[in-house]
């Protein structure tokens, strides 16, 4: 059901529910969605993918455990949301845990901690 999609603890694209131009079954995010990843308002469009929260730790930097519960992506960023341990975040705000919310982009959550950015990918 269209309910469903909005709570579930996955990529969820969330701006087929708002604009009601979108064919697209709800079940699923569609392959065509796929290069949405890099579209404006993705961080890492013209740069090397970012590390996993374990590569940069095995690079020293020192990352909280973090579990993205619930991702909620929409092509507008004010109706994009993570829930992380248990808290609700937007883009800008700054985790409990101490790492920042970069931008919530289709595949999980780019966040920075000791200068360093990453993603934090649904489990």
């Amino acid at each position: 059901t269209g309910d469903s999609t909005t709570v579930k603890a996955a990529a969820v694209p969330i701006a087929a529910q708002h604009d009601g131009a979108s064919a697209v079954s709800s079940n699923d995010a569609p392959p065509a969605r796929a290069p949405t990843a890099t579209t404006p308002g993705d961080t890492s469009a013209s740069e090397p993918p970012l590390p996993s929260p374990e590569a940069l730790a095995a690079e020293g930097v020192v990352v909280p455990p973090l579990r993205l519960e619930l991702h909620a992506y929409s092509d507008r960023p004010t109706d994009r949301y993570v829930f992380i341990n248990g808290s609700k975040y937007v883009e800008g705000d700054r985790l409990t845990e101490g790492p920042q919310v970069i931008t919530i982009v289709p595949s999980g959550v780019v966040l920075s901690a000791q200068g360093r950015q990453f993603l934090l990918t649904p489990e």
